[in-house]
């Protein structure tokens, strides 16, 4: 494929990409980048979410399900939908199996037949850190995720990370895709587990890196207290790291560990976060600039289903640091339009390390439909105009009178 007149670190040239096919696109003077990579991801979950209610349609959605279908429904929490708990569900679906997931994706609450079908007995119905078991007991066909994949290209994204804890497979995606599996950690905020118990989850996961499942400062603080007894290695990350103090920055810093985080969360939940979190955590919530200014590796992502999926958005976020109402929160963690986009161009295999850029050799790339500077001053996914899989053979700048 021959991308002409594209712009390319400011300048205009022609672009060969061995992608199997033979075409020439007009670039119209757009900018070309890499693909984008989302650092934290969960396929399935999307593949699942897509097929998912609310908690307002569970009523409705049971009267149009045949019997004994289960029934699922995602994006619960409790400031918009109230407390439920097993009786509560039942209130509203009394016969069929029903789970929904709490927002944060940590909680499930299930009806008594759901837990009936399960085969156990959970006095408030619900179940935390259950992921894995519950997948295994209702095993099924892998997910279809064809429109997960091209909902992610639409985006511009060609890489991503699934951090679901324990996945060893997934079903075929057009996106490059490294997973976490057993290298995942979950500090799971309801019932930590010791110091020791994490450090021996760390040196059975050696000699690959682990990822740690951070939502609270006391996850954090375990965790990285867990890495000081074990001993770090390059390519160990904190995933969300929702709450960091001040200090958790020194050590990480000196641990040498990537954040992975999810700047849009800023946008989607801040509001929730002004009205509920604690008013010394909230100018730590979700830090970036200040990772950056202290030398500290930063890679971004969305944390599907759980945020959107849109990096635009979160690269917004990121540079903004503007709640839905456009309430301001944490804004000394702004960071510039560029070095948001640039939280989405490190390599998979090297989260938060040197950005990629347009070269030979390069892999992938995303042709947007306006000059970069256009898009940084305005992120959105509209700009994309299409993802090219394939290695860049040649960039040649051109001048055209």
């Amino acid at each position: 494929m021959i991308l002409r007149n594209v712009e390319v670190g400011g300048e205009i040239a022609d672009v060969t990409v061995d992608d199997g096919r033979d075409d020439e696109i007009d670039g119209a003077g757009g900018a070309l980048i890499p693909g984008l990579h989302d650092h934290h991801v969960h396929l399935n979950a999307m593949a699942a979410a897509a097929q998912s209610v609310t908690v307002a349609d569970l009523a409705r959605t049971d009267r149009l399900l045949p019997p004994g279908e289960w029934l699922r429904a995602v994006g619960y929490h409790e400031s918009v939908d109230g407390p439920l708990d097993r009786a509560a569900l039942d209130r509203i679906v009394p016969t069929r199996p029903v789970r929904v997931q709490h927002a944060s994706g940590a909680m499930w609450v299930i009806n008594s037949a759901g837990l009936a079908a399960l085969g156990i007995d959970v006095d408030d119905g619900r179940l935390y850190g259950a992921d894995a078991w519950l997948r295994s007991r209702l095993a099924g066909e892998l997910p279809d995720l064809t429109r997960v994949s091209d909902e992610l290209a639409g985006f511009g994204v060609t890489g991503v990370t699934d951090a679901t804890p324990g996945l060893t497979s997934i079903g075929p995606v057009s996106q490059r895709v490294r997973l976490l599996g057993d290298g995942k950690i979950v500090v799971a905020d309801h019932d930590p587990p010791p110091i020791d118990e994490l450090a021996d989850r760390i040196r059975s996961a050696r000699p690959g890196p682990v990822a740690f499942h951070c939502a609270s400062r006391l996850g954090l603080v375990l965790a990285l207290a867990a890495v000081e007894i074990a001993g770090a290695r390059r390519g160990d990350r904190i995933e969300h790291g929702a709450v960091m103090p001040d200090d958790a920055r020194a050590t990480i810093r000196a641990l040498g560990i990537t954040v992975v985080t999810q700047p849009g969360f800023v946008h989607e939940r801040g509001d929730r976060y002004l009205a509920d979190v604690d008013v010394d955590d909230q100018p730590h919530l979700w830090r970036c600039g200040s990772l950056l200014r202290d030398g500290i590796r930063v890679a971004g992502s969305s944390d599907a289903p759980y945020g959107s999926a849109d990096p635009w958005r979160a690269m917004r976020a990121a540079a903004t640091r503007r709640t839905a109402s456009g309430a301001p929160i944490g804004l000394a963690e702004r960071v510039t339009p560029q070095q948001a986009l640039d939280l989405f161009l490190s390599p998979l295999d090297d989260p938060g390390g040197r950005p990629r850029r347009i070269e030979v050799g390069a892999v992938d790339v995303c042709l947007l439909r306006v000059p970069l500077a256009t898009a940084l001053a305005d992120p959105d996914a509209v700009h994309v105009r299409m993802t090219v899989q394939g290695v860049v053979t040649g960039c040649t700048v051109v001048v055209r009178n």
